[in-house]
């Protein structure tokens, strides 16, 4: 007895599925990777790689959010004397055209949620310009966004 994963796809949504197996044999082993290869294939295919300054984000054009959002925070990122304050400018990526999501956000319940934060931008002009493109954000709750 064993177990399987993978992902299904109906219509827009992807549904991870894990079922319980008796015996899987060679052909239904073969088919199941092939699907979720597939799946994993037509994901990435809707991703955009988007570097910017101190961040790289993984932007899912379909999804109108970064599937992950990378960096490297040093020492000199928020060890400055004089710290910026936060511009709140969320705005379109000028890299990537057509991601001004500010409609989305609107009356939605949620906030624009930082992957890269501000405050980590906070010693350096571009990067804190830079964190407020809605290719850093993902819907979060306020609870969430605001009480970390």
């Amino acid at each position: 007895m064993g177990w399987i994963a993978g992902w299904h796809i109906m219509g827009e949504r992807k549904l991870l599925f894990l079922h319980k197996v008796h015996k899987l044999g060679k052909i239904m082993k073969y088919i199941l990777s092939i699907i979720a290869f597939c799946s994993a294939w037509a994901a990435h295919a809707q991703q955009v790689v988007i570097k910017h300054t101190y961040y790289t984000s993984y932007f899912n054009e379909h999804a109108h959010i970064p599937d992950s959002v990378v960096y490297d925070l040093t020492a000199d990122m928020v060890s400055c004397t004089t710290h910026l304050k936060r511009q709140n400018g969320f705005t379109a990526d000028p890299a990537e055209p057509g991601t001004n999501y500010k409609a989305d956000y609107a009356k939605s319940g949620y906030d624009c949620g930082h992957q890269m934060s501000a405050e980590d931008n906070a010693c350096n002009a571009t990067g804190m310009h830079e964190c407020f493109y809605f290719t850093n954000m993902c819907p979060q709750s306020a609870k969430l966004n605001r009480g970390v």
